[in-house]
């Protein structure tokens, strides 16, 4: 009986290890692989044909997650302290104040954070994070509301899920729409160039054996 037992374990690992070599695991970048909750999903290794739809659903998700952080962290006076806030799937991040002891330069009306991502954080249940990144936002007040007028970002995440990398952005700044949302970069790129949104930084993007270092928005800029 407990060699039967023992036979089906081996033979459910090598299973396992099959699925994962056929695909070339692309979440084992981040260290993933299967114990990740995304790894029934799709895991889609990025690649150049699809590296801008994927960059979109990442920015977008980032760009929540920093509205998730500052209300989190806004309802503690105390900002030298990480506050817990919960994915809606899965996992928790740690946030904390960059300048808890206010020696920010910037006039922005809530702080910039750190964000520590825990144990597959997920808002969607599509895409699942572990890693650090500090996002910096400025807002503008205009019509009496507060809008993210810039949003830098740095660090390096792993995820899984719909799409399998590594992500890293390098002093990264966000293209954002007048309402303080992220820029729909795929309608812009059918549009075509406006000379008008940011260059600053790169992401990199890592899956599989491929790794990506491009700005977004370089399309921006017109032929050479």
């Amino acid at each position: 009986m407990r060699i039967g037992i023992l036979s089906c374990v081996i033979a459910l690992s090598l299973l396992a290890l099959a699925c994962s070599s056929n695909r070339g695991d692309p979440i084992s970048p981040g260290g993933g692989g299967s114990l990740s909750p995304g790894a029934g999903r799709a895991n889609l290794a990025v690649v150049d044909s699809n590296r801008y739809k994927a960059s979109q659903v990442f920015f977008e998700d980032i760009r929540s997650h920093f509205t998730k952080a500052i209300a989190g962290i806004s309802t503690f006076s105390d900002t030298s302290q990480s506050v817990r806030i919960l994915g809606n799937h899965n996992g928790y991040a740690l946030v904390a104040a960059i300048h808890p002891d206010g020696t920010s330069t910037d006039t922005t009306s809530a702080p910039d954070v750190e964000v520590e991502y825990i144990n597959f954080y997920s808002d969607t249940g599509k895409l699942f994070y572990v890693g650090t990144l500090e996002l910096y936002g400025e807002w503008r007040r205009t019509g009496g509301v507060d809008r993210l007028h810039s949003f830098d970002i740095k660090g390096t995440v792993d995820v899984s899920g719909d799409y399998a990398c590594q992500l890293t952005f390098e002093a990264f700044r966000m293209a954002l729409d007048s309402n303080g949302q992220v820029l729909d970069m795929l309608a812009a790129i059918e549009a075509g160039p406006t000379y008008s949104l940011p260059h600053f930084g790169t992401v990199v993007i890592t899956s599989g054996s491929q790794s990506y270092r491009f700005s977004p928005y370089l399309f921006d800029y017109g032929p050479d």
